[in-house]
């Protein structure tokens, strides 16, 4: 994605009327203790936010969101994309979670795990990130 080889959030880099989601629901949950909303979503539209080959039209995205329905705070994200073009079937999943940082009075990304898939060749690579001591 754009935004993460940058550092900043994709969304600044994109024009918001570019891309479309539609939900695929809401729910609400208790996650880590926490009373929270729960929103799917499917990217429907094109240009979609993760761009690809200009011929594309780019890689539509699914996931999840997770909100706190007193503040909007999110809680958590997991962003899926499926056969990313041109590589034969590769396949990605993006978890973030964040907690409130009382230094900075908002919330931080305190774990990031990704993992990628390439069914055709038996491929899995995992990773983990966690951040501390803002």
């Amino acid at each position: 994605m754009a935004g993460r080889a940058r550092g900043l959030p994709a969304p600044v880099l994109v024009e918001p009327a570019s891309f479309r989601f539609e939900g695929a629901g809401a729910k609400s949950v208790v996650l880590d203790g926490r009373k929270l909303v729960r929103i799917a979503f499917r990217e429907v539209g094109r240009p979609t936010m993760i761009r690809g080959k200009p011929e594309t039209g780019g890689v539509p995205a699914r996931g999840t969101v997770w909100i706190d329905p007193d503040d909007g705070a999110v809680a958590r994200t997991e962003l899926r994309v499926d056969d990313l073009p041109g590589t034969a079937g590769l396949a990605a999943q993006l978890e973030t979670r964040f907690q409130p940082e009382a230094a900075f009075g908002l919330w931080v990304p305190v774990l990031m795990k990704d993992r990628w898939q390439w069914v055709a060749h038996s491929y899995v690579f995992e990773a983990r990130a966690t951040y501390s001591n803002f």
